[in-house]
C-alpha cells in the first residue's frame, strides 16, 4: 500500500515544478513561441507528471508487484491530450489498460 507522505511529498513537488513550469512556457509564448509548440511543450510537461505519479505509485508496492504492473498496465493520454494538443486549463484524460485476468491487481 502507498505511503501517504511519500505519495503526499512527490505530488507537493510536482505541483511546484508544474507551477514553475506552465509559467515558463507562458512566457515563451508572450516572447512569441506558436500555439502549437505551446500544445507540445504543456502536453510534454503533463506527460512527465503522469510518468513521475505512476513510478511514485510504484515504488511504494513490493518489487514483484510492480514489475506485474509495469509489464501488465499502459497509462493511454486520451482526448486533447492523447492528441498532443493541451492548452494552458485543459484536462488530463487517462485511461489505464491492463493485460491479465486480476483486476485487483490495478486498484492502487
Amino acid at each position: 500500500m502507498p505511503s501517504s507522505s511519500s505519495i503526499s511529498d512527490t505530488v507537493q513537488a510536482l505541483r511546484i515544478g508544474l507551477s514553475n513550469d506552465r509559467e515558463k512556457i507562458r512566457e515563451m509564448h508572450n516572447r512569441g513561441l506558436d500555439g502549437p509548440r505551446v500544445s507540445a511543450k504543456l502536453t510534454t510537461l503533463v506527460d512527465t507528471v503522469v510518468v513521475r505519479l505512476f513510478e511514485a505509485a510504484l515504488n511504494e508496492l513490493e518489487a514483484t508487484a510492480a514489475d506485474s504492473l509495469r509489464a501488465n498496465v499502459a497509462v493511454v493520454g486520451l482526448g486533447s491530450y492523447g492528441r498532443r494538443q493541451c492548452a494552458p486549463c485543459s484536462d488530463v484524460d487517462l485511461m489505464i489498460l491492463h493485460q491479465g485476468g486480476n483486476p485487483d491487481e490495478v486498484a492502487l
